[in-house]
């Protein structure tokens, strides 16, 4: 999942925009990654509490809904869908007429 599909998912989840930071948590199997110089802004898990069925089980939807983000364009992707690619093919020549010399 790249950076701009979770802002996406933040985003159409309806959450608060506006905030200068985000903390991420990686999430391995029952126990948690933190970052240890900022431990107390993070929530961690236990790691001898075991992960109930519900918790797997919504585990597995969030995880459907995260691989079900389409991700935002590039602005490349942008400009090429509207033409820009073919636009610039077209006109190149007429900017540089010593290119098409060689």
């Amino acid at each position: 999942m790249t950076l701009a599909q979770l802002l996406t998912l933040l985003y159409d989840r309806k959450l608060p925009q506006g905030y200068r930071s985000i903390d991420l948590t990686v999430k391995l199997g029952s126990k948690v990654i933190t970052d240890p110089n900022h431990g107390d802004l993070i929530g961690s898990c236990p790691e001898d509490e075991a992960l109930t069925p519900s918790d797997e089980c919504m585990d597995g939807v969030l995880d459907e809904s995260l691989l079900e983000t389409c991700p935002i364009q590039s602005p490349l992707q942008v400009f090429a869908g509207m033409g820009g690619l073919a636009l610039i093919a077209e006109r190149l020549p007429m900017l540089y007429p010593e290119v098409i010399q060689q």
